[in-house]
């Protein structure tokens, strides 16, 4: 027996081509949506990213430019409480004047932080030696010269960017990452403001006024400043 399959009417055909035609409007609008949604979600992680990215950053540079400043700030301190005469005396052959040590500051943050991201730490017009030479004669150059140093410092260091953190630089030709070479930087510093205060404490005598918590009084300043602190989580 042959079976002879009567045609589709051509109502039923647009029909099914029009159901074809949504479920595939549908389908496209569906994946559209999800990699919309998609695409959303990958910006906004990035943006968490990036976000937590410059928050790093400048959490990094406010601490070092923080700590940087707070040493500046007890050199000068100590300087204050010495004698123009004073800071020309070395306490014996061996070691330096605190005139000579500021000198020697200056100079090295004048030439480590001169053109900081494009040029070598060590500066070709530099002259180490002769940082060690007393030449300031007057209190006011001496410190017109260390404020230089410092001046170039903290201008460098506020100018950087969160990007600026991947790149090299050069100190003598050996090559430091950015945060390598302004830990070094600070290290060096901070060693030599500490001789500063050393020299300064001795020059002073009986005269001199602590830069920090007075010996004995440490309980004290506690309770002042902390309070209670067994009540303290």
């Amino acid at each position: 027996m042959v079976l002879f399959l009567k045609p589709l009417s051509s109502n039923l055909n647009q029909h099914i081509e029009r159901m074809s035609h949504t479920d595939y409007h549908s389908l496209h609008c569906q994946r559209n949506e999800v990699e919309t949604d998609c695409s959303l979600k990958i910006r906004q992680k990035q943006n968490r990213s990036q976000e937590t990215i410059m928050n790093r950053f400048s959490q990094f540079i406010s601490a070092t430019i923080n700590t940087f400043e707070a040493n500046k700030k007890m050199a000068e301190r100590a300087v204050e409480q010495v004698s123009d005469e004073g800071l020309h005396v070395a306490l014996d052959d061996h070691t330096n004047s605190i005139a000579v040590i500021m000198k020697h500051v200056a100079g090295n943050l004048i030439s480590r932080w001169t053109d900081f991201l494009t040029t070598d730490g060590e500066k070709p017009d530099r002259n180490r030696d002769e940082e060690f030479v007393d030449t300031f004669s007057e209190r006011a150059e001496l410190l017109a010269y260390w404020e230089r140093g410092w001046t170039t410092l903290l201008e460098s260091l506020k100018s950087l960017t969160a990007d600026d953190l991947e790149k090299t630089v050069y100190i003598r030709g050996d090559a430091h990452t950015v945060p390598l070479a302004i830990q070094r930087s600070l290290g060096h510093t901070c060693y030599h403001v500490g001789q500063i205060v050393q020299v300064a404490r001795v020059q002073a005598g009986d005269n001199w006024n602590t830069l920090t918590i007075p010996r004995g009084q440490s309980e004290e300043f506690n309770q002042k400043h902390w309070g209670d602190r067994k009540s303290q989580p």
